[in-house]
């Protein structure tokens, strides 16, 4: 009876469609605290570059020790709720500290601000919107420019034996990558032309000790490259063409306002024409209506496109010469300098350690709530787990579409307060209904929860004091992110030491041998996750600045395609769900250790698509948006085979006694896999003014080159974990 009794729902029991109504106060909880939490994922790497300024090597490396923390806190936020608090005043509290963080997040001051120094005058060096189509411009007392930088002013020795000036402006000369086989580990050679003439710019050496060179014919001469780059300025905004094709295969979806010339302009009542000239061409640009209702529609012999011009309307651009500035101002003319607001920058580290609090004390606890809702052998508990993962995933894809955009078209406080207010209504909903969830989530002991520990303080009190000292913790860590590799770094050794030693000391014969499958696979996730999680960071800088996003007349913003995978795991999940069920039937469904090195493998190889997109675009091009669906298409089938089965696989193989300590291991390594994460992103790191790009050559070719050697090294071990998966299927002792 017992038994019939817990696969069923009791006679009394309330339900919503067959389940246990505390479900759908949990579903639409874990939803809105999804939608808050990548919602703010999506626009918190853009926000750091382009709002603060912060270099991409410390965005990244802050954005990974960010992400790092909020899996390593969920291991002391469910400690916590299991031997104290219960987890529905745990998942409250964490609720809290998540709304205050995404509050705090839509505090953002004015920005910080570069700087220029240029003849004892001092200019502000900006953008003229958000996102990877905001143009570089400078702003004077007269008025503001548009920007274009060009490479170093360079100063060479032995200038007059190869046929060279002393000093070579910025854009007196052009430079490329030099042929592969010509590079070794510390010697980069490039290829500079000046005045049709090729030299050879060498330079070798580690850090502060490089030198640089400039040879040819087997004459050499020093070289001394200025901290800056040269500049000019320019009126003309960025075209972006709808339909470019109709106009030649020639014309791109965008024309950079650096490209194009105005060859003549005249005005007819509320219609202004002008002739521009763009790759040899001309064509006609005509103006219709004014400010923000105006249209625009350029045409060319061979057809016609409407265009649109991402520049706000009411954006007043002047010429370089107009606003009393040289037509070039070279590199070692001007001194630039960061100038930060130092309130927001800490409310922006409260905020972040806040919800790194929250999402420790919610993320962990919510699940267990799902869990203790159905009764041991209960038969609905798998489709339950499925509808409440299903939550999840709308959430996410629900948060990139409106917080992304309306971060990126109307403002950053707009974002992050939307991503606010999703979390606000996870909260009251939860405390709303919590009565739905029968009891099933309160603390083990109330009693016990009102005892003194010392003094005053009670164990519930001591459990939220905790939470603070946790968000302290947090905050100084994100504030100092560098270090976290070697605290890292020493956790995980040591926390790898403890499983193998329980292993060989606690436990013997099949007991002995699952744990150490189950340590497999806990570190078998390392690779993978290190790789996925640049969706944030890495990635996301390179959709936002290198990719062409232009879909159907429409500029998508970069934080939009974060729905990708949330989307993708819609569709193909219950696919996947099907084909392992359709396999097993007929004995063909692949072991665990198998579908993992396939996950590990299809990361890897989503970089390498990638790659091949760089490369197809050419030096300067911009990446086609199809290879960004390609890669979250391999990397969220990936996830598949990774995800789901590796923390069902470590729950199976740990034993009862060590379970706890097991999936302990498994979020630290999720941690650190996350912190990798920022380490591979911050060497993809690009040279940037106003949080823009200087050099799009130099920044492809940096993004080719390290996803081009993650994507090796992710393949490789993936093949390694594909030979050694019959041993670890042996070791799994049939706990498939």
């Amino acid at each position: 009876m017992t038994a019939q009794s817990n696969t069923t729902n009791s006679g009394n029991e309330k339900t919503f469609l067959g389940h246990p109504r505390g479900l759908i106060i949990l579903f639409f909880t874990e939803m809105w605290e999804r939608f808050s939490y990548y919602g703010m994922r999506g626009l918190l790497i853009i926000y750091l570059t382009q709002h603060f300024l912060f270099s991409d090597e410390k965005s990244t490396i802050l954005y990974g020790a960010y992400t790092a923390l909020v899996y390593v806190m969920t291991i002391i936020g469910g400690s916590l709720a299991d031997r104290y608090l219960g987890t529905r005043k745990a998942v409250t509290f964490g609720a809290i500290l998540l709304v205050m963080g995404h509050i705090g997040m839509a505090f953002e001051g004015s920005g910080s601000k570069e700087l220029m120094t240029y003849s004892d005058q001092e200019y502000q060096l900006t953008l003229d919107g958000r996102g990877g189509d905001a143009r570089q411009i400078i702003k004077t007392e007269k008025g503001q420019s548009y920007v274009k930088f060009g490479n170093q002013t360079l100063e060479i020795g032995n200038a007059a034996a190869l046929g060279l000036p002393s000093k070579l402006g910025g854009f007196d000369y052009e430079i490329v990558n030099g042929d592969k086989e010509l590079q070794s580990k510390n010697k980069t050679v490039k290829t500079l032309t000046y005045n049709g003439e090729e030299y050879q710019l060498v330079e070798q050496g580690e850090s502060d000790k490089k030198t640089l060179t400039i040879e040819k014919d087997g004459v050499k001469g020093t070289v001394v490259k200025s901290d800056n780059r040269a500049m000019t300025f320019g009126t003309n905004p960025t075209l972006y063409l709808s339909a470019s094709y109709q106009l030649g295969p020639q014309v791109p979806t965008k024309i950079n306002g650096f490209d194009y010339t105005l060859v003549d302009s005249e005005t007819q009542g509320a219609t202004e024409i002008r002739t521009i000239q763009y790759a040899g061409n001309e064509y006609t640009l005509t103006k219709t209506g004014n400010g923000g209702e105006a249209t625009y529609l350029m045409e060319g012999d061979k057809g016609e496109s409407e265009v649109q011009l991402k520049a706000p309307h009411d954006l007043k651009i002047s010429s370089g010469e107009a606003l009393g500035l040289p037509a070039v101002i070279e590199g070692d003319e001007y001194q630039n300098r960061i100038e930060r607001q130092e309130m927001y920058v800490n409310i922006l580290y409260l905020s972040l350690a806040l919800i790194i609090a929250g999402v420790g004390f919610l993320k962990a606890n919510i699940s267990t709530i799902v869990g203790s809702l159905y009764g041991f052998g209960d038969t609905r508990r798998d489709s339950g787990f499925t509808l409440f993962y299903m939550g999840i995933n709308l959430g996410s894809l629900l948060s990139s579409l409106t917080c992304g955009i309306i971060g990126i078209v109307w403002g950053w406080a707009y974002g992050f307060g939307l991503a606010g207010i999703g979390m606000v209504l996870g909260l009251v909903i939860f405390i709303w209904k919590s009565e739905w969830l029968e009891g099933k989530a309160e603390p083990p002991n109330p009693a016990k929860l009102k005892e003194k520990v010392f003094a005053f303080l009670n164990y519930e009190w001591m459990c939220y004091l905790i939470g603070v000292g946790i968000i302290a913790i947090s905050m100084f860590f994100v504030m100092n992110a560098e270090i976290m590799g070697d605290i890292f770094g020493f956790l995980g050794i040591g926390m790898f030491l403890i499983l193998v030693a329980y292993a060989i000391i606690k436990l013997e014969g099949d007991e002995r041998h699952r744990m150490f499958a189950a340590i497999y696979f806990i570190l078998a996730q390392i690779p993978f996750w290190a790789l996925f999680e640049q969706a944030g960071s890495s990635l996301n800088l390179f959709t936002d600045r290198l990719v062409d996003r232009s879909m159907m007349g429409w500029i998508v913003p970069a934080p939009v395609f974060q729905s990708l995978n949330a989307g993708y795991i819609i569709i193909f999940a219950p696919i996947l769900a099907w084909l392992w069920s359709f396999l097993a039937k007929r004995k063909l469904n692949p072991p665990t250790p198998v579908k993992f090195a396939f996950g590990v493998f299809l990361c890897g190889f989503g970089f390498l698509a990638l790659v091949g997109g760089i490369e197809a675009s050419g030096e300067v091009g911009y990446t086609a948006v199809y290879f960004i669906f390609l890669i979250y298409l391999l990397h969220t089938l990936g996830e598949l085979m990774v995800s789901p089965v590796g923390l069902s696989a470590v729950t199976k193989l740990a034993p009862a006694q060590a379970v706890g300590m097991t999936m302990g291991a498994w979020f630290l390594y999720s941690g650190l896999s996350n912190f990798l994460a920022g380490v591979i992103a911050k060497t993809t790191g690009a040279e940037t003014i106003g949080g823009q790009l200087t050099d799009v050559a130099a920044a492809k070719a940096t993004y080719a080159d390290v996803y081009t050697n993650v994507s090796y090294v992710a393949m490789g071990i993936a093949l390694f974990m594909l030979i050694i998966s019959p041993l670890i299927k042996k070791l799994m002792e049939g706990a498939e």
